[in-house]
């Protein structure tokens, strides 16, 4: 624990991530959803283990020949595992969250290297559109703003596409209609076609022709 916070706050000085981090810019693979109500595990909540992550990796190392995971392995077990309760909120020694916080600063600190996904948005009503990609139950973001009759690129950053699932919402200058997508799979480097209608009440969403 002593060498991989030292290690963090290194990567802190010189500017490379930042505490409040979401352990997924860093870890692309890292897709293990909050718990109801919390937020995003952060490299600070690994570090003082008040990340509400379950306390190992998804293998019984602690039994029989202690045959500990490899990095392999708990990158393919992660996204089975659920957040035992909201982040920030307990503390609970977690030996999992120590070695995504190694594993964050084994990326340099970089963030992720994966491109955002793109959103080819065509506003068809006469209302100018505020868009933002929403992640259930966790967090928002606003991506932009598209005036009517325009279509613009948008970009969805990496650290949100790889949570897979995503809300895209467009809350209206003049309107009190905020009209959304639902649920939907996007992915880092795909494109994506969204259209808001003329009655400004629906959003369309299909993937953008290559």
């Amino acid at each position: 624990m002593l060498f991989t916070s030292v290690a963090v706050m290194q990567l802190r000085d010189e500017g490379k991530l930042e505490l409040d981090d979401p352990l997924a810019k860093h870890l692309p693979w890292f897709t293990m959803k909050p718990a109801e109500g919390g937020r995003d595990a952060t490299i600070l909540g690994a570090l003082t283990h008040s990340s509400g992550l379950p306390r190992e990796s998804d293998y019984p190392y602690w039994t029989g020949d202690f045959d500990f995971p490899t990095h392999e392995k708990i990158v393919e077990r992660i996204a089975a595992q659920e957040a035992l309760y909201p982040s920030d909120r307990y503390f609970q020694y977690s030996n999992l969250g120590l070695t995504l916080a190694g594993a964050a600063c084994a990326s340099g600190g970089r963030g992720s290297v994966q491109p955002p996904a793109i959103l080819i948005f065509s506003n068809e009503s006469i209302d100018q559109a505020a868009v933002y990609a929403v992640v259930p139950g966790s967090e928002f973001r606003r991506i932009g703003t598209v005036i009517p009759g325009r279509t613009e690129s948008l970009k969805i950053p990496s650290d949100m596409a790889i949570r897979g699932t995503l809300n895209i919402v467009a809350r209206l200058l003049a309107r009190n209609e905020v009209p959304q997508t639902g649920p939907v799979t996007i992915r880092p480097g795909e494109r994506y076609q969204v259209r808001l209608t003329t009655d400004a009440r629906s959003l369309s969403f299909l993937p953008a022709d290559p």
